[in-house]
């Protein structure tokens, strides 16, 4: 799938939001921080571990964000 195979895909986001989550969320409970971490490991173990070193190496640069409007537009 693409989402796994490409820098800045799906489970790459999934897992960066997931572990925000389990390390760094103060106020969430504990029950929260361990589903974030099992759902962290679960979306990285999806990634290429080529896209996932890259990506953690700084190897690829940021992605371009667009607008939802400038995204979807037709041609």
């Amino acid at each position: 799938m693409a989402c796994d195979s490409i820098p800045w895909g799906a489970y790459y986001a999934a897992a960066a939001f997931t572990e925000a989550v389990s390390k760094y969320c103060v106020n969430c409970p504990s029950e929260m921080t361990v589903e974030a971490e099992f759902w962290n490991q679960d979306n990285k173990s999806r990634i290429s571990s080529g896209v996932y070193r890259g990506m953690r190496n700084g190897v690829f640069s940021a992605p371009k964000f667009r607008s939802f409007t400038e995204a979807f537009s037709q041609p």
